[in-house]
């Protein structure tokens, strides 16, 4: 079915069916997100970042759906937006103009980001300004953080070993000397109730060999990988489990846990 995209409440042209599919946890964070909306106030937006966007079919398919909804809601005004963050200079020739082409353009945004580098990282995401590509005027902050088929294990220890918001009275050194540099990036600060979500390939069981020629072993998570990790440090897991990718058997992993601590 032929489904209307709308700005500001306004029905426009209609959309042709998506010629894809979302990652199945898409699904998932979307129902989340739409909790979401109804309980925050209409002049806060929320920050949805995923992690290794790619072409932006994921970031376009929240956008959509989360537009969708909240012209169902009477909303005057989207409370979310997506952000797609890639280290490939050709990411957003790619994302922008099918985000266009769906009407989306106006809560998604697209940052050029090397997600290796953990102090260029923590700089953009304690930034609001940094991740949008045009402005907005309400208060925004990180409600949510995905990856889908995307895996940095650096990343993934970064996010998990976060810290939360402390009101305190000392100013942030904003030292930019070779020692600063050089040392281990300050902790990522991610408020109570904030999202991480993941769907990657995952082996059956821990330890167990990986069967297919891609990705590669190495590229692949152990069964409880992501639950070890995020467990007992101030996370509550939410989804751990495993489905078959569809095309080839393939298992993976859809994961999410919420920052309560």
């Amino acid at each position: 079915m032929v489904k209307s995209c709308n700005r500001n409440n306004i029905t426009s042209i209609q959309c042709l069916p998506r010629l894809w599919k979302p990652d199945p946890i898409t699904t998932n964070i979307l129902s989340i997100l739409k909790e979401w909306t109804i309980k925050e106030d209409i002049n806060r937006i929320g920050l949805v970042l995923d992690l290794g966007s790619g072409a932006g079919r994921d970031v376009c398919y929240l956008a959509e759906e989360l537009k969708e909804y909240q012209s169902t809601q009477q909303q005057q005004q989207s409370s979310i937006h997506v952000v797609g963050i890639d280290n490939h200079k050709g990411s957003a020739k790619r994302c922008i103009p099918l985000w266009k082409n769906r009407k989306v353009d106006d809560i998604t945004h697209s940052v050029l980001l090397d997600l290796n580098k953990l102090h260029q990282v923590r700089s953009t995401l304690m930034d609001a300004s940094k991740l949008l590509s045009h402005p907005i005027q309400q208060q925004s902050e990180i409600i949510c953080l995905y990856a889908i088929r995307f895996l940095n294990r650096k990343l993934l220890s970064y996010i998990a070993n976060s810290t939360i918001h402390i009101e305190t009275n000392s100013i942030e050194s904003k030292s930019k000397s070779k020692s600063a540099i050089h040392s281990p990036p300050q902790p990522l600060i991610l408020s109570i109730g904030t999202i991480f979500a993941m769907s990657h390939f995952c082996k059956p069981e821990d330890g167990a060999t990986w069967e297919f020629d891609h990705p590669k072993e190495s590229s692949v998570l152990e069964r409880s990988e992501l639950k070890n990790l995020f467990e007992n440090k101030g996370w509550q897991v939410l989804k751990d489990d495993i489905i078959l990718d569809g095309d080839h058997g393939r298992t993976l992993v859809q994961f999410i846990a919420k920052k309560v601590a």
